[in-house]
């Protein structure tokens, strides 16, 4: 994604989680909200898990050694390039 994206969809997810912590923060307060609010909510936070949907450890654990081969073929790479003259 280049950072544009990232950007609108920062912000999208800045937006949603705004609107749904106000609601949830008057549904917590003891403030009755309306069926359409309750709906809201719903949806809000329907779309908050689409958005940013949760990972398991075992996901992150995979994530990090990804990342981390990642780094070693990096490093590899720049001692062959260093070894043929190339940096």
């Amino acid at each position: 994604m280049n950072d544009k994206v990232l950007e609108r969809h920062s912000d999208t997810v800045k937006a949603v989680a705004r609107e749904r912590s106000e609601l949830l923060g008057r549904k917590h307060t003891g403030q009755t909200l309306s069926s359409a609010e309750r709906q809201r909510l719903t949806l809000l936070t329907a779309r908050l898990e689409q958005l940013l949907p949760p990972i398991s450890v075992g996901d992150l654990e995979a994530l990090l050694e990804m990342t981390e081969e990642v780094e070693r073929i990096r490093e590899r790479a720049k001692e062959r390039r260093s070894r043929m003259g190339l940096s």
